[in-house]
């Protein structure tokens, strides 16, 4: 959230680290997986979110999931809401 707040992208490579670690400890931890997509497009590595993205439609999520901006409700904030929609469609939701 504070990369896009405030437009930097060492938070997101910070990010992508402790959401690498978390998926280490559980490979099916889903949030995880969904907001490393979103950390890999902001980073420009589309690749690396598309494969994420992959893996996360196949563990049965729904694409509503990753197009239903009042899924992404806890954030209440538009502008990161939008980015989260914005990335996951990127990376193929």
């Amino acid at each position: 959230m504070r990369g896009v707040l405030e437009k930097q992208t060492s938070h997101f490579e910070t990010a992508k680290g402790h959401l690498q670690q978390a998926l280490e400890m559980s490979a099916n931890f889903r949030p995880a997986r969904a907001y490393l997509v979103a950390v890999y497009v902001e980073l420009g590595q589309l690749t690396e979110a598309q494969d994420e993205m992959k893996i996360l439609q196949s563990m049965d999520r729904r694409k509503s999931l990753f197009t239903d901006s009042q899924r992404v409700a806890p954030f209440r904030m538009q502008e990161i809401t939008e980015r989260l929609l914005w990335a996951w469609e990127q990376a193929g939701a």
